[in-house]
């Protein structure tokens, strides 16, 4: 493009560029400090609410309108119970029923998509 502009031209041309590189970045200036502005009065952290303060405590207990026979009473506080005891490490006997080979997972999952893939393929040969 400039190569047919003359040497006036080319002037005004980066002198067009040049101001409007210079109000964009007037205008970044000028949005972000509006921002910031609007930033501090958003976190601004509101008064106490007294109503909803008991809900935010977890010690707290919240009452429910709702009757609970007495032979479901035990379900309103369950206890956690461990399924098993926490170890800190396992021992190769312990993981033993549970570890499979990734290698073996692979093949496993490559020979179901081959079979499905060629099942596909020759679903509608008769």
């Amino acid at each position: 493009m400039m190569a047919f502009l003359s040497g006036r031209g080319i002037r005004a041309y980066l002198l067009i560029v040049g101001v409007l590189g210079i109000l964009a970045v007037l205008g970044t200036v000028v949005f972000f400090l509006l921002q910031d502005g609007r930033r501090g009065a958003e976190t601004e952290a509101p008064g106490p609410m007294p109503e909803y303060d008991s809900l935010l405590d977890p010690s707290a207990r919240v009452t429910v309108d709702l009757v609970v026979p007495e032979e479901m009473a035990l379900l309103k506080n369950p206890s956690w119970r461990h399924y098993r005891e926490r170890m800190d490490r396992w021992s190769q006997q312990q993981i033993a029923p549970f570890w499979s080979e990734p290698e073996d997972l692979i093949r496993e999952t490559l020979v179901e998509r081959t079979d499905e893939e060629v099942g596909n393929f020759f679903k509608d040969v008769p």
